[in-house]
């Protein structure tokens, strides 16, 4: 709503400022001139007075955002700690990057840079003949931790890949580490015998025969991929090339440790990336993420700002991008997208989600960041002595964002939150499904309800665009002639195991 209304208090500026030109062509003053006075006309002063109101409300609602903002700043020390995700945002050295961030992002939006940098990087990226332009391999990359994840996910994710992109390597990392729920049990005692493996790094294993049930080294999660979560379209069709990696997960036990391991097992893997450094570079993506358009690839080709080490989407609330209803199209995804930029980063919003990364692998980068993320972990406690865990994210943005300004932001188009009643940005290149399991696109299909219904039904009835093109994504995935574009990727995996790098 303060994005609305300041909006709105710069559309009532800029019809003043005509009103006072009218004004002088015929000779009367606007406000505050020193010449004679003259009347105002009715235009001229409705919208001041209408001007003095909106600000009124800004002035208003800035204030109770203070006041909230304190509240949140105290219950955040006393519940998570200086060091958690919601209260690091409110002291130093987090405070600064905030500003810095909401400032750029606001700039951004108003200005509309993101929206132009995105169809010129598409745009470059379709006048090379690879899109993957540069010496060095280029990939896609993936992270299952936990082996009775929704196998769909995994399914539509790499079907839209094979769909949409040129690159057909793709590096899955399975956690060897595997906790289930029943394993975790209650409490946290039954996690101290899981191991991560950091020294071992990634280790190939032999796709082919994990899926055929062959006996060959693999843990539960290597073999779920292998088995229920691939069709042999996307084998055959995508280099998909399978990696066991330890979760780095967090070294803290109690309840909250256990519950935090078991709703984020997987995501501190992708740190195992920046490794990986026999490629040039890597695009990762969530498993519920969707690729909506070939334009995506121009992620494996463009060239990063110098002294930017990772790029990333700004992170959107969802909001972003304004209702369908809207008349003026001019209007949509720019000024909630400055709210965004301006409140958004104290709204829990971060600077980027990290379900889409361009990565450039690096041994020195690997290497900090492990230490990064171990020293993290080692001061966080909250006030009343108990640790706690700080999920992958906030440790990446920490690391690129706070300590190095090393993050290339890019525009939401590349990582938006679709939402009902919202248009969907432009261009809209991935989609991510953010929230809950209960809000994928998985969960919401007609059968839920016992409406039954197959994969075309559920299309029908998805809340927007993006939903409907994941169902159509997960229908796709057994359909090698739409997947394989008249070539095969499928090659022959090692007998035995090898390091990925």
């Amino acid at each position: 709503m303060v994005g609305l209304a300041c909006a709105s208090l710069a559309s009532l500026a800029r019809l003043w400022h005509g009103s006072a030109a009218r004004l002088n062509a015929r000779g009367a003053s606007p406000l505050f001139s020193s010449g004679p006075r003259r009347r105002f006309t009715p235009t001229a002063r409705l919208a001041a007075l209408l001007g003095v109101a909106v600000g009124a409300l800004c002035v208003q609602q800035a204030l109770k955002n203070a006041l909230s903002l304190r509240k949140d700043a105290l219950r955040a020390l006393s519940q998570r700690g200086p060091m958690g995700a919601d209260a690091d945002r409110y002291f130093a050295p987090g405070l600064a990057p905030y500003l810095r961030y909401g400032a750029r992002y606001s700039a951004a939006a108003l200005m509309g840079s993101d929206e132009r940098r995105a169809r010129r990087m598409v745009a470059a990226m379709e006048a090379r003949e690879q899109p993957g332009g540069g010496e060095g391999e280029v990939a896609w990359a993936l992270t299952v931790g936990s082996a009775d994840y929704e196998p769909r996910a995994l399914r539509a994710a790499l079907s839209a890949v094979a769909t949409h992109s040129a690159v057909r390597t793709v590096l899955i990392l399975a956690n060897s580490d595997y906790v289930s729920e029943e394993d975790a049990g209650e409490g946290a005692e039954s996690l101290g015998g899981t191991t991560t493996t950091t020294a071992a790094g990634p280790v190939k294993v032999d796709l082919a025969a994990l899926a055929e049930g062959r006996a060959t080294p693999g843990g539960r999660v290597a073999r779920a991929v292998a088995q229920t979560m691939l069709t042999p379209a996307l084998r055959r069709c995508l280099d998909v090339r399978l990696l066991e990696a330890g979760s780095l997960a967090c070294p803290h036990e109690g309840l909250e440790g256990a519950a935090t391991r078991r709703r984020y097992q997987g995501t501190w893997m992708r740190f195992h990336l920046w490794g990986l450094t026999r490629f040039r570079r890597l695009v990762y993506i969530d498993l519920d993420f969707l690729v909506l358009d070939r334009g995506f690839d121009a992620l494996f080709s463009y060239e990063m700002p110098q002294g930017k080490a990772l790029g990333a989407a700004r992170f959107s609330s969802g909001e972003c991008y304004a209702p369908a209803s809207w008349p003026l199209s001019v209007w949509r995804g720019r000024w909630p997208c400055a709210a965004d930029g301006a409140l958004g980063s104290f709204q829990s919003l971060g600077f980027f989600n990290a379900g889409m990364l361009v990565i450039t692998p690096d041994a020195a980068t690997h290497a900090r960041l492990l230490d990064h993320a171990a020293a993290t972990h080692a001061r966080s406690v909250d006030a009343a002595g108990r640790w706690y865990c700080v999920i992958d994210q906030i440790l990446l943005y920490r690391w690129f964002d706070w300590a190095h300004d090393a993050v290339d932001y890019l525009s939401p188009a590349f990582n938006f939150w679709p939402k009902a009643g919202r248009v969907l940005p432009e261009p809209a290149l991935g989609a991510h499904f953010i929230g809950d399991l209960s809000r994928k696109p998985w969960s919401s299909e007609r059968s839920n309800n016992g409406a039954g219904g197959d994969d075309s039904d559920n299309a029908a009835q998805a809340l927007t665009a993006a939903h409907a093109a994941w169902w159509r994504a997960l229908a796709n995935a057994g359909n090698e002639t739409a997947l394989c574009h008249g070539r095969s990727a499928e090659r022959p995996e090692p007998e035995s195991q090898a390091r990925a790098d």
